[in-house]
Protein backbone atom coordinates (compact mmCIF):
# COMPACT_ATOMS: atom_id res chain seq x y z
CA UNK A 1 0.00 0.00 0.00
CA UNK A 2 2.37 2.42 0.86
CA UNK A 3 4.29 2.09 -2.74
CA UNK A 4 0.97 2.77 -3.98
CA UNK A 5 0.35 6.12 -2.08
CA UNK A 6 4.22 7.15 -3.02
CA UNK A 7 3.28 7.30 -6.38
CA UNK A 8 0.18 8.44 -6.45
CA UNK A 9 -0.48 12.21 -7.70
CA UNK A 10 -3.43 12.74 -4.76
CA UNK A 11 -4.10 10.70 -1.62
CA UNK A 12 -8.09 11.22 -0.35
CA UNK A 13 -9.22 10.23 3.34
CA UNK A 14 -12.46 9.88 4.58
CA UNK A 15 -12.38 8.51 8.20
CA UNK A 16 -13.25 9.50 11.65
CA UNK A 17 -11.56 12.40 13.58
CA UNK A 18 -11.41 9.94 16.79
CA UNK A 19 -13.37 7.10 18.81
CA UNK A 20 -16.23 8.01 21.08
CA UNK A 21 -17.44 5.02 23.73
CA UNK A 22 -20.78 3.91 23.30
CA UNK A 23 -22.28 5.11 26.38
CA UNK A 24 -21.39 8.63 24.99
CA UNK A 25 -24.35 8.00 22.89
CA UNK A 26 -26.58 6.22 25.00
CA UNK A 27 -25.70 2.99 24.80
CA UNK A 28 -24.58 0.46 27.57
CA UNK A 29 -23.04 -2.79 27.06
CA UNK A 30 -22.77 -5.35 29.06
CA UNK A 31 -18.73 -6.26 28.43
CA UNK A 32 -16.72 -3.65 27.82
CA UNK A 33 -14.35 -5.72 26.19
CA UNK A 34 -16.27 -5.55 23.20
CA UNK A 35 -15.19 -2.52 22.07
CA UNK A 36 -11.56 -2.36 23.29
CA UNK A 37 -9.85 -3.40 20.52
CA UNK A 38 -11.97 -1.29 18.24
CA UNK A 39 -10.83 1.96 19.87
CA UNK A 40 -7.26 0.85 19.02
CA UNK A 41 -7.92 0.65 15.34
CA UNK A 42 -6.74 3.26 12.94
CA UNK A 43 -4.67 6.42 13.08
CA UNK A 44 -7.07 8.71 14.84
CA UNK A 45 -7.79 6.25 18.31
CA UNK A 46 -8.11 9.28 20.35
CA UNK A 47 -11.43 9.28 22.24
CA UNK A 48 -13.27 12.94 21.98
CA UNK A 49 -17.12 14.01 22.89
CA UNK A 50 -18.22 14.26 19.35
CA UNK A 51 -20.54 16.91 20.90
CA UNK A 52 -17.93 19.15 21.86
CA UNK A 53 -16.89 21.36 19.08
CA UNK A 54 -13.89 22.99 20.66
CA UNK A 55 -12.81 18.87 20.92
CA UNK A 56 -14.00 18.54 17.44
CA UNK A 57 -11.61 20.88 15.95
CA UNK A 58 -8.45 19.69 17.94
CA UNK A 59 -8.71 16.03 16.95
CA UNK A 60 -9.58 17.39 13.00
CA UNK A 61 -5.77 18.93 13.26
CA UNK A 62 -4.33 16.11 14.85
CA UNK A 63 -6.30 13.88 12.25
CA UNK A 64 -5.09 16.27 9.41
CA UNK A 65 -1.17 15.41 10.05
CA UNK A 66 -1.90 11.83 10.98
CA UNK A 67 -2.97 10.97 7.53
CA UNK A 68 -0.85 12.69 5.51
CA UNK A 69 1.09 10.06 3.77
CA UNK A 70 4.32 11.46 3.73
CA UNK A 71 6.19 15.31 3.82
CA UNK A 72 6.12 14.90 0.14
CA UNK A 73 2.30 15.50 0.33
CA UNK A 74 0.82 19.12 1.20
CA UNK A 75 -2.31 19.52 2.27
CA UNK A 76 -5.43 21.10 -0.84
CA UNK A 77 -8.44 20.90 0.28
CA UNK A 78 -10.50 19.80 3.93
CA UNK A 79 -14.05 19.46 5.86
CA UNK A 80 -15.85 18.15 7.78
CA UNK A 81 -18.64 15.90 6.71
CA UNK A 82 -21.77 18.41 7.22
CA UNK A 83 -23.91 14.54 8.58
CA UNK A 84 -20.89 13.62 10.95
CA UNK A 85 -18.69 16.46 11.84
CA UNK A 86 -16.47 13.47 13.91
CA UNK A 87 -15.98 12.49 10.50
CA UNK A 88 -13.38 14.30 8.18
CA UNK A 89 -12.82 14.87 4.38
CA UNK A 90 -8.95 15.16 3.86
CA UNK A 91 -7.20 15.81 0.53
CA UNK A 92 -3.79 15.65 -0.16
CA UNK A 93 -1.24 16.39 -3.86
CA UNK A 94 1.81 15.04 -3.75
CA UNK A 95 4.21 17.79 -4.65
CA UNK A 96 6.71 15.18 -5.97
CA UNK A 97 4.80 14.41 -8.92
CA UNK A 98 4.57 17.57 -10.78
CA UNK A 99 0.82 18.06 -10.50
CA UNK A 100 -1.22 21.46 -11.40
Amino acid sequence: MENVVSNAKYFYSKNPIGKYTPESIGIKLGNPNQIREILTLGLSTQIIDIFNEKELRLARRQHIEAYKPSKSFVLVSECPMEIFPYYHNVLYKNNDKNVQ
